[in-house]
């Protein structure tokens, strides 16, 4: 009988990926597909799976990719697949790992089945019309799942309660001008990541200590909200007033939040992943004005196809969808730190998470 480990570490994460992937494909079910996919060697998917589970699992920011484009590039993909992937990936986990530790992996792994089943599909769907009959309706389960994490101490009020804050003079400002929202916004979510990988740069140098991976996680997060404002100064030309917003809120914010970290990084991070969940309402709200017909879909710019490895036909719509997948992912890795720091100094099982799906505000 196969011992169960009580801890996850990427040795124990790499034997998780080879003995679900071998279980797949040998799946009447699902294996035809991966080993239509995936022709003549395994090797460099499996890398990539380890490195993806490493990013979910410890925050280790070794995954680079978007597995939702990947997935949606596949038109035979069908519902009843991620099912039986799900059972197949929850088997191993339970035969690997503690009861606790498959409950933390099963967790994460039903999140993601529902995200990449949500987003497949319904492209699929939308791949096989000829036009682009706008949808006025978006599904209930997204793959930027609409998860809101409960305020559970003070320094949780606090960080909601900013984040609203901010949110009410957003909506005032901008209203339903999303392009232009999105300019200003990205302007200050780029800030957290450069300004929280600095500091923990300098706070692993001084107690000469691993970083857990932390350092190049944030850094990769402020150069993806970098990417986003690139790309959106593409579709959205800032008028000279948004330029002087951006310089004001700039230069507020990295100071505010740059001595927020210093006094309380648990607290910086609560913001962020609250600054997040609001962001993947707007990129919600901004797909429904899109489907709606009230902006229109235009053709992606180069720079959004370059980045998200996106087909060359893409529209505004894939867009918007690939930023709030990036955003809900910042979203989780944030409220993760601040669990992480919440917790230091305990037993480190896995965190229980106080996140609850939130109804949908379009």
């Amino acid at each position: 009988m196969t011992q169960t480990h009580d801890e996850i570490t990427e040795a124990n994460i790499e034997e998780l990926v080879h003995t679900f992937y071998a279980k797949v494909r040998e799946d009447d079910l699902i294996g035809p597909i991966f080993n239509e996919t995936i022709v003549g060697d395994w090797g460099p998917h499996l890398v990539t799976m380890v490195d993806f589970w490493s990013s979910v699992m410890l925050m280790s920011g070794a995954y680079k990719g978007n597995p939702q484009i990947k997935h949606r590039q596949l038109a035979s993909l069908k519902a009843e697949y991620f099912p039986r992937w799900l059972a197949l990936f929850e088997e191993t986990a339970d035969e690997l790992f503690s009861p606790e530790l498959a409950a933390a992996f099963v967790g994460k792994a039903q999140r993601i089945s529902e995200s990449l089943k949500a987003n497949a599909l319904q492209d699929n769907h939308s791949r096989k019309t000829i036009d682009m009959t706008p949808r006025t309706e978006m599904p209930a389960e997204t793959s930027a799942e609409f998860i809101h994490h409960t305020p559970t101490d003070i320094s949780d009020r606090v960080a909601y309660g900013f984040v609203k804050m901010l949110r009410f003079f957003a909506d005032a400002f901008f209203a339903k001008r999303y392009g232009h929202r999105a300019i200003v916004l990205e302007t200050v979510a780029a800030v957290p990541g450069m300004v929280g990988g600095m500091l923990q740069h300098l706070r692993a140098l001084r107690r000469m200590q691993d970083d857990r991976g932390w350092i190049k996680t944030l850094l990769d997060e402020a150069e993806n909200e970098r990417m986003h404002l690139m790309t959106f100064i593409e579709i959205a030309k800032p008028t000279a007033l948004e330029r002087l917003v951006v310089l004001i809120v700039q230069a507020g914010f990295f100071n505010a939040f740059f001595l927020l970290y210093l006094l309380a990084p648990k607290t910086a991070h609560r913001v962020v992943g609250y600054f997040e969940e609001e962001a993947v309402r707007s990129y919600t709200s901004y797909l429904a004005e899109i489907d709606a017909g009230r902006h229109e879909n235009v053709a992606a710019p180069q720079i959004a196809i370059d980045y998200w490895d996106m087909a060359s036909d893409a529209r505004l719509r894939d867009v918007v969808l690939a930023v709030r997948e990036d955003e809900a992912e910042h979203r989780d890795v944030n409220h993760g730190f601040a669990d992480t720091l919440a917790h230091e100094g305990k037993p480190l099982s896995p965190i229980k998470r106080t996140h609850q799906r939130a109804a949908i505000e379009c």
